[in-house]
């Protein structure tokens, strides 16, 4: 079936999550803006800006309309949907942003940049919803999670333990 096609400017799309129960869509842009959509209408309902370049992850929470977003001018920005603003911006990728996972109940989020470095972050659920490095050693469920480098496992005698599987 052919969906209806929604107009973004002539500006592509470069990541996307959707809300089907909602009927709304965020798009992360390859000019840096985020558009909150209504797919009924087929109308952008917002336009958020903050990225100096384009999106190419993304992860959003919908319960509490909050959105994380990484992008090739080597940010993370942590959004609020609901009143359309830039809740944070953190720069600690030295490279663009090429991965995201967030598990939002228990508020943690991994984040990866070209270069194979990975970074761990705490989101906390404080209001103005921050978005902290993790130091040191960090305990989720009593489970230890620690910050990688793909490239200092790639080290590790070439094995990837994949083998195993």
């Amino acid at each position: 079936a052919r969906l209806k096609s929604i107009g973004t400017h002539h500006v592509m799309a470069t990541v996307l999550s959707v809300a089907w129960h909602k009927a709304r869509a965020i798009l992360g842009m390859e000019d840096g803006a985020i558009q909150q959509m209504d797919l009924r209408g087929g109308s952008s309902e917002a336009t958020l800006r903050g990225h100096r370049s384009s999106i190419s992850v993304m992860a959003v929470q919908w319960k509490h309309a909050r959105a994380i977003t990484g992008s090739f001018d080597k940010t993370l920005r942590l959004w609020n949907l609901k009143k359309t603003e830039c809740i944070r911006i953190i720069g600690g990728h030295p490279d663009a942003l090429r991965t995201l996972s967030v598990d939002w109940e228990i508020g943690v989020a991994l984040s990866s940049s070209w270069d194979g470095e990975m970074q761990l972050w705490e989101v906390a659920d404080d209001g103005d919803g921050s978005l902290q490095p993790v130091g040191g050693e960090a305990r989720v469920g009593g489970a230890c999670l620690l910050s990688v480098s793909e490239a200092a496992l790639a080290d590790d005698e070439n094995d990837s333990g994949l083998e195993d599987l």
